[in-house]
């Protein structure tokens, strides 16, 4: 990884390490040593440290005094706190978006769908999960709700962790995932609101029921990434 705005050093060293938490490259309960990455970023240990302290805000890392950094495991009970928030501010996002979001942002909400759900016909896993990523903060700008913006965009790295983890050892065919999905931007398409709402809540409650199958089956989960 090259390193090349200092200003921003410790912003881009805690993406580099999010990234890598996010897709399991960095497994659950793992331990982070702040001199190996520093050696491996060239960098001091400060801007590395502070970059811990954004990760420990995003709920990917823990911070245990004399004891060091290991990321945040991933246990049925984390899972349920976090979709039980996210089941809430994904169906208001769903809903502003319906009544908010402008003719631009509609088609360009239609083309990552479309992309998504080519994807997902391909078994294509990785393209799939970006288009869905994308098709979010998409969503979430159309929203126009810069405080419902701030709060998703503080949950969603553990959110991104669960689903990748989801995704990558869900037995559902992700054709299925992708037509629930295509569903509900319909929904949006036209502009009913209370409906996407609704639906959006649904599926991310269907999402969380299938997650918490897997991680009882690979229980304890970080033994077997």
């Amino acid at each position: 990884m090259s390193l090349k705005n200092r200003q921003n050093m410790a912003e881009e060293i805690a993406n580099y390490l999010s990234e890598k938490i996010i897709r399991l490259e960095l497994a659950p309960g793992e331990r982070i040593l702040e001199a190996k990455v520093a050696e491996e970023l060239n960098v001091s240990r400060s801007p590395v440290r502070e970059a811990l302290r954004i990760l420990e805000k995003y709920q990917l890392i823990e911070l245990m005094p004399r004891r060091g950094v290991k990321v945040k495991d991933i246990t049925p009970e984390y899972i349920s706190c976090l979709f039980d928030i996210m089941i809430e501010l994904l169906g208001l996002m769903a809903r502003l978006c319906c009544l908010n979001r402008t003719d631009d942002e509609l088609v360009k909400m239609i083309q990552l769908e479309e992309k998504a759900y080519n994807s997902a016909c391909e078994e294509n896993m990785s393209d799939y999960y970006e288009s869905l990523y994308h098709y979010a903060l998409t969503t979430l700008k159309a929203s126009k709700n810069p405080l419902l913006a701030q709060m998703i965009k503080d949950w969603l790295p553990g959110f991104r962790r669960a689903y990748f983890l989801f995704l990558s050892y869900s037995p559902y065919n992700l054709s299925e995932s992708a037509k629930m999905f295509r569903e509900i931007n319909q929904h949006i398409i036209d502009g009913e609101h209370e409906i996407a709402e609704e639906k959006v809540k649904n599926y991310t409650r269907l999402e969380k029921k299938r997650l918490l199958e897997i991680i009882q089956t690979f229980m304890p989960f970080s033994k077997h990434i």
